[in-house]
Parts: structure tokens; sequence; C-alpha cells
């Protein structure tokens, strides 16, 4: 077995080299395909990344909204998408008619989506975000406006326990469903049995839950956060991808998850033999349709203007 992926690992490399070839990989995803990638890091890590590399072919290794993020951003790119339906649920429960809706009821109000969402719902934004810069963007596009803000009614709770600013949700109650299944009781539980450990969460988890931990970030700001605590055991309310990337990059700490560990699937899908299967036959490809992806990238661009 070892063998077979030595030769999987070989293979890729290989290509990466002739096709001029870069992987892109979520904190998330499975860590044999970490193991690969060029890039490991969150959202915006991801956007970045897209954004600044030189390469011909790009695989993103995530979930559909993040691989649709990267070819948004170079329509004349080769963006790969290792696995089919490798779907974000959090991204699905925003339509486009629910914006258009609730811009209808509030016609001077901004739109600002999380990048969770699909290419469709972004090109009805005017700016987007992730957990990492959300709390800046509504605070820099506001002016004394309402904000139609969608889909995760958990990350407008994070943010309107930082900002004084009206935030309207869209759709009303949309959640991420494996961040959703960690309660307020776990989280007791978990303090009980380890009683000195410092609890970090993620701003898609309940309200409850980010109103009882240390400290509340993206996957790349609680690893940023735990490098440079006092502390050395921790408690990590995220899911089991972070726990992973926590693990490896902090070794002299220690990192529990604080139930049964939370899976996203979507996330886990893509495996080596995908990525080699794109990189030799383009399959996958991610294209955006043209008026699409430029009234998206125009929502992307709007966040880096306002960063």
């Amino acid at each position: 077995m070892l063998k077979n992926i030595d030769k999987i690992m070989d293979k890729i490399a290989r290509l990466k080299e002739q096709r001029n070839a870069i992987i892109l990989a979520h904190n998330y995803v499975g860590s044999e395909v970490k193991t690969i990638a060029d890039v490991v890091c969150g959202s915006l890590g991801m956007i970045n990344a897209g954004r600044n590399t030189n390469a011909d072919v790009i695989v993103v290794c995530g979930v559909d909204f993040m691989v649709e993020n990267v070819a948004i951003l170079n329509p004349d790119k080769i963006v790969l998408n290792p696995v089919e339906k490798a779907i974000c649920p959090l991204a699905q429960r925003i339509t486009v008619k629910e914006i258009q809706a609730a811009k209808m009821s509030y016609p001077d109000a901004h739109t600002l989506l999380y990048m969770n969402s699909s290419a469709d719902a972004k090109a009805k934004a005017d700016c987007v975000c992730t957990a990492d810069n959300a709390v800046k963007m509504v605070t820099e596009l506001n002016g004394g406006l309402p904000i139609l803000f969608g889909p995760d009614y958990c990350l407008s709770y994070f943010i309107r326990k930082r900002t004084a600013h009206t935030i309207i949700n869209v759709p009303i109650n949309s959640y991420c469903p494996i961040h959703h299944k960690l309660s307020y009781e776990d989280i007791l539980k978990a303090k009980m049995k380890y009683p000195n450990a410092e609890i970090v969460g993620h701003p898609e988890c309940r309200p409850e839950v980010q109103d009882c931990v240390d400290f509340l970030g993206s996957s790349t700001e609680t690893i940023e956060y735990c490098k440079h605590s006092d502390s050395i055991e921790f408690l990590v309310a995220d899911e089991v991808g972070s726990l992973e990337v926590l693990r490896e990059r902090i070794p002299n700490k220690t990192f529990n998850p604080t139930s049964t560990p939370m899976v996203c699937h979507g996330m886990k899908k893509a495996k080596l033999t995908d990525v080699l299967n794109v990189l030799e036959t383009n399959d996958n490809q991610v294209i955006i349709p043209k008026e699409t992806a430029i009234n998206a990238k125009n929502a992307i661009d709007k966040m880096f203007t306002l960063s």
C-alpha cells in the first residue's frame, strides 16, 4: 500500500512539473491529499493563492464553492476539481431568489455574502467575506446602512457581538450542519475532562458554543492563536481537519476534540488517485459562465479593496 501511495505521489509530482500545475488544499481535506498540496490553508488563503499563482493548471481540493472561487479569479487557466459533487451543505442553503427578494425588501442595504456560497449567489452580492475578515468587511461596507448577510446565521451572530451594525440574515436561520452538531453540553463535558485546556472554536459553531470558548476564529487564525498562546493544552471546536493541522504544525502542544470529531464528508471526498486522474485527463474542469464570473469577481475584488 505504501509503495502504491509513493508511486501515485511521484506521478503527481512529475505531472505538476510538466503541466506547470499547483495544488491548493483546505485545512479540512484528508491528510493524504494535504501531503501533496503546495498550499494548505483556509478559504481566504486559497483565494490569495489562486489570485497570485503563475501556474497554468490549478487543482483545488476542498468543496464546490472553493473550486468556483479559484475559477472565477482565473478564467484563462485550467481549474480542476478532483471530484464531482464535493458539496458544502452551507453553501447550498442560500439561493439567488432569496437574495433578490431580500434586496427588494431592503433596497438601500448592502449585500455581503460569506464565501461559503455559490458563484451564482456571489454574482448578486456587493461584497464577500471569510471568517477571517467578516467583521472588517461589515464595518467597511456599512456606511450607516443595513447589511444583508448570508448564509450562516452563526457567523452573523459572531459579527453582531463585535459591531453595532444592523445585520439582516438571508435566509433567516441557515447554518453549517457539521459545526452545528457541537452543543453547549459537549463543551461542558469536554471542559470537565480537560479542566486546564483552553477552548478554541470556529464562528460557524452555535451561538451558545461561541459564548463559552476562549478564542473564536477561522481555522487559519486558530493556528496562529495557538502558536502564540501561553497554554499548552487546547480543546478544538472545529472540523477534524483543523485538529490534524494544529497537531502537525504545533507538535509541542496538545489538541483534543470537544466532542466526537466533526467530519465534513465533502471535504474528505478527494483522494490522491482523484488528484492524479484530473492532472492526467483534465476531467472536472470548472468553468464559470462569463457574466456570472465577472459579477462574482467584482464582489471578491471588493473584499480586497476594503481589506
